[in-house]
């Protein structure tokens, strides 16, 4: 037997309470003188038995009564096997409303051992306690794992394996959500809302002060000038009943000045210095230069066939196109769409809008990101395994005011100014699904009328209750 509040059994020695009493109430006999031995008879021995053991039965009633009472408290439990019990602490409803609270509360008493959707586990704990342990754990959107010989406790807003041994959830409807993405379009801000929405009203906030407010808009508008450098702020919406993504923030880094650096042979950068405007120029003579550029910079490198290594080192962010383009035919060119350059600058193939596709180029050599793709190799994309944010391609550009090199112009120089903290994107609520698919419990123990023993503690406070009326029938009859 275990017992899942064992703090209060510091309270037993109170079961000696009533015997104190007791004996302190017991007062010396005194001698009492009597004229005549005849008046012996008048004393009865057999009353003051009676009382004697009288008292002896209210001590033992009254003494039960706090033992049971303590012993109550402290929630015995004869069944030390511990249950399996899974918590999903996905995002969508976590921590939001007592839905986990009541459905812990209907759990049977005992220890389980507690497993969470992002892996975390908890051997031996009581009952009582599991609502406590997970007030302030954190969510997560790992995918759920199945355990057959486990009792899972959701609110079933995402997907749910089959499987399980009991799927409890909270008695609710089905929830519409929307959420937010952010990007940013030359000197604004654009966040546009996704998925449904009941109503969308929107402000935007610093240090929790109204800055601006919209009504009834799909998508917001933020114009960056004016907004403070390093300063946090957040936009808001009011949309839906799903908390957890209906805010996102943004912080404005301090603008970084663009360098154009020539090589030997750069040829003709007017078209390089219309495009990308940049604050300063010069030309590169050793790798001693980028040591001297002491704080970080958007490099535009002109003519160069190799990429710097000592940039990798650096925090600066660099576009490097070549001098000459390779001797390599290229068979076909095809754009890395996946890559989120493309998503987020919003670059789609058309007639209108197509791909750099050179007949020659250099093969890149190394780890890439890839966003243009040859069967001879990547030509050109962001290397990777890096903070820095470097772009190479291997060909010579034949036009620089390409869409392309815009995008990677507001991709790198722009976009890069922003940061962003955008909440976990968790999607539209699978209740109905789940409630057609798993069979899942919304109750475990239905209403009743009058006393249920269902729990040690109940059981034991009634005990109590019982001595303690013994006690009192013993008291006022005899």
């Amino acid at each position: 037997m275990i017992f899942e509040s064992p703090t209060i059994l510091w309270a037993l020695p109170l079961v000696s309470l009533p015997t104190i009493i007791h004996l302190l109430g017991k007062r010396p006999r005194k001698p009492q003188p009597i004229p005549s031995l005849m008046w012996l008879n008048t004393f009865k021995t057999s009353e003051r038995r009676r009382k004697k053991i009288r008292d002896l039965i209210v001590l033992a009633m009254r003494t039960l009564a706090i033992l049971s009472v303590i012993l109550a408290l402290g929630r015995p439990n004869f069944d030390v096997h511990a249950q399996e019990l899974v918590i999903d602490n996905h995002p969508g409803l976590w921590q939001q409303g007592p839905w986990l609270e009541e459905l812990l509360n209907k759990l049977p008493s005992g220890n389980y051992n507690i497993t969470t959707r992002d892996g975390a586990s908890f051997e031996n704990i009581a009952q009582s306690n599991i609502a406590a342990l997970m007030e302030l754990w954190p969510s997560s959107t790992l995918p759920l794992k199945m355990d057959s010989s486990a009792v899972l406790i959701s609110a079933a807003y995402a997907p749910i394996p089959r499987g399980f041994k009991v799927v409890l959830v909270p008695d609710r409807d089905s929830l519409s959500n929307a959420w937010m993405s952010g990007s940013v379009d030359g000197n604004q801000v654009k966040v546009q809302l996704l998925g449904v929405a009941s109503n969308t009203n929107w402000w935007l906030e610093q240090r929790g002060q109204r800055l601006m407010e919209w009504q009834d808009l799909d998508e917001v508008v933020i114009p960056l000038e004016g907004l403070i450098p390093d300063s946090l702020y957040t936009l808001r919406m009011e949309a839906d009943s799903v908390l957890v993504d209906n805010a996102l923030s943004f912080s404005v880094r301090t603008p970084r000045e663009t360098w154009l650096v020539t090589g030997r042979d750069a040829g003709n950068v007017k078209d390089f210095v219309r495009v990308f405007r940049p604050d300063s120029m010069m030309q590169y003579t050793t790798n001693e230069l980028w040591l001297t550029i002491d704080k970080a910079k958007n490099l535009i490198l002109v003519g160069f066939n190799f990429l710097p290594d000592i940039l990798g080192e650096l925090d600066h962010s660099a576009l490097v196109f070549p001098s000459i383009s390779s001797q390599n035919t290229l068979t076909s060119v095809l754009p890395q769409l996946e890559h989120p350059l493309y998503a987020e600058q919003f670059i789609a193939p058309s007639l209108r809008n197509d791909w750099p596709s050179p007949k020659q180029s250099m093969v890149l050599k190394g780890s890439w990101e890839p966003l243009l793709d040859s069967p001879e190799g990547t030509i050109a994309g962001f290397l990777s395994g890096t903070s820095a944010i470097l772009y190479q391609q291997g060909f010579v550009p034949r036009d620089i005011e390409h869409p392309y090199y815009k995008a990677l112009h507001q991709w790198i120089m722009r976009d890069r100014n922003v940061k962003w903290d955008i909440p976990t994107q968790i999607g539209a609520d699978y209740y109905r699904q789940n409630q057609r698919t798993v069979s899942f419990k919304t109750q475990v123990i239905t209403g009743a009328k009058g006393i249920v023993l269902n729990d040690l503690m109940q059981i034991g406070l009634l005990l109590g209750l019982v001595f303690a009326l013994i006690a009192l029938i013993f008291v006022k009859i005899f």
